[in-house]
């Protein structure tokens, strides 16, 4: 994603966003979903339960939960070391 690292970008629920009522244009969650999305995957992985919320949120938001799936970084090595275990 072009926002990551130094220059990440909190999905918003960090700042409480989740609970605020935002002008659909300007939801920071459906920011940061056009961000991910711009990168065209089949997954998105996050490591915090509020991104999980919001990105999940953006992603039914835009209809495209049959194209891209959602996971918890941990539930992607659970899936890994369940098949060589």
């Amino acid at each position: 994603m072009e926002r990551h690292k130094h220059f990440g970008m909190c999905c918003g629920a960090g700042g409480g966003r989740m609970w605020i009522e935002e002008d659909p244009d300007k939801r920071v969650n459906l920011l940061r979903t056009d961000q991910a999305l711009a990168t065209d995957p089949e997954t998105i992985a996050v490591s915090c339960p509020f991104c999980m919320t919001m990105l999940s949120d953006g992603i039914k938001a835009k209809d495209l939960e049959e194209k891209v799936k959602m996971f918890d970084v941990m539930e992607i090595v659970d899936q890994v070391t369940a098949g060589k275990a």
